[in-house]
């Protein structure tokens, strides 16, 4: 065989002067232009004895080995069969590269030679998958749309794993995937640790490409290690505003494409993923806002029914209980024993549906609380001898109250009435056997949403945790349970206006419920307060208690108008009056009494008005007979107060705001006071 001139300067500077990667082998590759070192990405030297395609990945992108797929076209070309076809190559660095690779087998002077030129079509190959990218996302869509995105994605690059993550908590340090594919196919999702992780310098950052030798790398990544990974390459997601929502993730146990390539697909994914994400999000909080403008409008439909019956009540029971009153009196000079236990027995049913009837206005919102700086530890401790009796001595009740918890803005007496109310719940639900766990506590809620309004709970509030160890609540019941007489009790065990009382009482004073609860293992009420700052110091002492008086009292005199649409309330407040001594005149409404007033402007020593009237309200009221004449007493008296403040009652002119059914030992109080400086009041 004649020897063959590779090493003739001629010939080299032949090839150099061709576009494509030129080698030329006999055995060993004995000559290659410089073209085929750039597409390599090696110095000449490196390719002398080898074949191009040592720089091969193992496996092409078709899935075959590249081995055997060298084997297959070497037999072809020997066998006269010049071969075209496209092949990747694997760059000294590591990049991979496409090409459209023609290798014959060459014979001349009884020399076989092979003789193989290859073109970077690397901008071809990527421009078709960045197309099939874009038809991939484009096409995704459906409740599955984040499989749908991974299982392209790993599809195209020829990878062996596809992941989308978000942030697992709050804390950014826990990362859920979304969807997973792995080894050809949607696996479970699952957490993973960011900081051992490539993710770590991704998530909220920049693109991370590492062609080889990840697990090296990254020791602690125990997926990368587990699967046996060996290339990775991650790309943020943010979201419109460019807060970071979590990553887009692919790994093969091969070299991956480009990193070029490898960037713009996962970006073309990346952004689509985040807008998915984002999406279902701004869904989430629209469907979170309806339900919280359902919930606020079923609550306040009840509540204005529950106020208009409670209203309706108080008048009805003002007149019974006012004529109980009565009744009792005339019976202290008749000395019938059994009458007079019938009507305390009747006076103490008055008073018991006096007690569902505060309820039903505190849940409406119709009755104004005293409210003032109030330390909740010392209310809860102050109520633990109270709370002790209501409970059996089966149930075992436990209080944690720490002493530096902040105040609140509190009335003192309805923060006991919430706190007696959860308590009795929790005895119900315990069936009067366990334990009843009480505290109070500073926090700081974020993110929590309420179970009673739905709204979302932020800020530092002071909590009345109260905690059974009951059955738990059933999403039904809980979805129902703040409802006023939605009870789960049996007919005639409960009024169902219990948690409603909470709600009520709670939201008046700015504050939320939060409901935790398993089937079968309990609950817990976590009611917040917003909490005021420390050291604020309380105002005085809490309301003081009704003061009642013994023995015969004196009559009184004067002239007093009582205004009040109701002619059954009215009737009564005559009656009553006057077995006081005074005189009495009834105007059915407001206009009556102003008309009244204004033909005998000195006639009427005091005016008694109900504030519910049509037309006419006993505030507008109030201000027309003040104006008339500023030294007329005027008292609003109400079951339903709509609000009403004391600065406003004040405002008006008014002397006082007295409750349906109104307690005759207070308003005669009021009287006494309203009528002396007129010099009515006789000894």
């Amino acid at each position: 065989m004649t020897e063959l001139p590779f090493h003739h300067p001629a010939l080299q500077v032949l090839l150099d002067s061709e576009d494509a990667a030129v080698f030329v082998r006999a055995g060993g590759v004995e000559i290659s232009n410089a073209a085929a070192c750039r597409l390599l990405g090696v110095e000449s030297e490196a390719l002398t004895g080898r074949s191009p395609f040592d720089f091969s990945p193992p496996l092409q992108p078709d899935g075959t080995p590249s081995t055997e797929g060298v084997r297959r076209r070497v037999e072809s070309a020997h066998a006269g069969l010049p071969q075209w076809f496209q092949w990747q190559f694997r760059r000294c660095g590591g990049e991979l590269v496409a090409a459209l690779v023609h290798l014959e087998v060459m014979r001349l002077d009884g020399n076989e030679f092979f003789v193989t030129r290859a073109r970077d079509v690397s901008h071809l190959w990527n421009e078709q998958i960045l197309r099939e990218a874009a038809l991939a996302v484009s096409g995704a869509e459906g409740p599955d749309i984040f499989d749908q995105l991974v299982r392209s994605l790993a599809t195209i690059l020829k990878t062996d794993v596809a992941s989308i993550s978000v942030f697992a908590d709050a804390s950014g340090n826990l990362m859920r995937t979304v969807a997973l594919f792995l080894d050809g196919q949607i696996v479970p999702n699952l957490e993973y640790p960011l900081a051992t992780t490539p993710c770590a310098d991704v998530v909220g950052r920049e693109f991370r490409y590492y062609s080889a030798q990840v697990r090296s790398r990254f020791p602690a990544d125990s997926m990368a290690a587990g699967l046996g990974m060996e290339s990775y390459a991650g790309y943020p997601l943010n979201d419109a505003a460019g807060a970071p929502l979590g990553n887009v993730v692919v790994m093969s146990r091969s070299p991956l494409a480009g990193a070029e390539l490898t960037e713009s697909m996962l970006k073309i994914f990346a952004v689509r993923a985040a807008a998915e994400i984002e999406r279902g999000r701004a869904e989430a909080a629209l469907r979170e806002r309806e339900a919280q403008l359902r919930q606020a409008q079923k609550m306040e439909a009840i509540g204005h029914l529950a106020g208009g019956i409670a209203h309706d009540f108080n008048n009805i029971l003002t007149s019974i209980m006012g004529y109980i009153a009565l009744a009792d009196e005339r019976d202290a000079a008749a000395g019938d024993d059994k009458l007079a236990k019938y009507l305390r027995q009747a006076n103490l049913s008055c008073q018991r549906a006096r007690d569902l009837i505060q309820q039903i206005l505190t849940f409406s919102r119709g009755r104004r609380s005293e409210r003032q700086p109030t330390s909740l530890s010392r209310v809860v401790g102050e109520s633990t001898n109270l709370l002790r009796s209501s409970l059996p001595a089966t149930l075992d009740l436990v209080t944690e109250l720490d002493a530096d918890a902040p105040p609140a803005m509190l009335d003192p007496v309805q923060a006991e009435q919430v706190l007696l109310n959860l308590c009795i719940n929790a005895r119900d639900a315990t069936a009067g056997s366990g334990t009843v766990r009480v505290a109070v506590r500073g926090v700081a809620a974020a993110g929590g949403m309420c179970a009673s309004c739905r709204q979302r709970v932020q800020g530092d509030f002071v909590e009345l945790g109260v905690a059974d160890d009951g059955p738990g609540i059933t999403p039904a019941v809980m979805e129902r349970m703040f409802e006023p007489f939605f009870t789960t009790k049996e007919v005639g065990k409960g009024s169902g206006m219990g948690l409603s009382t909470v709600h009520g009482i709670v939201h008046e004073h700015g504050g939320h419920v939060l409901v935790e609860s398993e089937t079968g293992c309990g609950a817990v009420f976590r009611v917040l307060f917003p909490a005021l700052e420390r050291g604020t110091a309380e105002a005085g002492a809490d309301a003081a208690g009704a003061v009642s008086r013994a023995g015969r009292v004196p009559l009184l005199r004067g002239q007093v108008l009582v205004v009040d649409d109701e002619a059954m309330v009215a009737e009564f407040m005559r009656d009553l009056l006057e077995s006081w001594g005074l005189r009495v005149t009834v105007a059915a409404n407001g206009a009556q009494a102003r008309d009244l007033c204004a033909r005998e402007p000195r006639r009427f020593d005091a005016v008694i008005t109900d504030q519910t009237m049509p037309r006419i309200t006993g505030l507008e009221l109030a201000r027309e007979l003040k104006a008339a004449s500023p030294d007329l007493p005027v008292i609003l008296y109400t079951g339903y107060s709509d609000g009403l403040t004391e600065a406003e009652v004040k405002a008006a002119g008014a002397l006082a705001l007295v409750p349906k059914p109104a307690e005759p030992r207070a308003l005669r109080t009021l009287l006494e006071a309203a009528l002396a400086p007129r010099a009515r009041l006789t000894e």
